[in-house]
């Protein structure tokens, strides 16, 4: 590796990893002196949302269960609504929070805080499954959040206008010949 090569490498490693403390150049090699504060990431999402219409979101979930799994053979496809209609709940209350670690998210028995990095992190949900989770935000202020596990996965766009949200939900899965697409609506509370 060129020498050029390694010091951008280090500048990438320094910027990714986000120090907390800068020495002085006076200073003895184990005294720090603390950086400002970052500035802060648009968080217009943070607050407690409530589902505007529950019984249009439910319909609308299962509207969407009902044409991902129309084309499933006869014996498979009421289990496999049955099973989607557990692994994607529709929240009467979602709750978002900033936290130093990252997004605090708590969903009815979901309660998550993970970095807004988009990385993969691991996480167990209540029930014991293991998921690899990535959430960030995009460029348009979106939070997009998204749950993986062995050939699935569960994609969540939250789209905010004031105190109004859409809720996105995008599942996937191997066996399934569709996604699961629906929106809910929510609003600040």
């Amino acid at each position: 590796m060129s020498r050029f090569a390694a010091v951008a490498a280090s500048l990438l490693l320094l910027a990714a990893t986000g120090p907390t403390a800068v020495a002085e150049p006076d200073a003895e090699p184990h005294e720090a002196t603390p950086l400002a504060p970052a500035p802060r990431r648009d968080m217009r999402f943070e607050g407690t949302w409530e589902l505007r219409r529950p019984r249009t979101a439910w319909r609308s979930r299962e509207r969407a269960i009902q044409r991902a799994t129309a084309r499933l053979g006869l014996f498979v496809r009421e289990p496999a609504r049955r099973q989607l209609r557990e692994k994607i709940p529709v929240h009467y209350r979602v709750v978002l929070g900033a936290t130093p670690e990252g997004l605090h998210t708590r969903a009815g028995a979901y309660d998550l805080t993970l970095p807004l990095d988009g990385a993969a992190h691991p996480w167990v949900d209540p029930w014991g499954a293991s998921y690899r989770v990535r959430q960030h935000v995009g460029p348009d202020g979106m939070l997009v959040q998204r749950f993986t596990a062995s050939g699935r996965s569960l994609t969540q766009t939250l789209r905010v206008d004031g105190n109004e949200a859409a809720l996105t939900v995008v599942a996937t899965a191997r066996r399934l010949p569709r996604p699961v697409r629906f929106t809910a609506g929510y609003q600040r509370r």
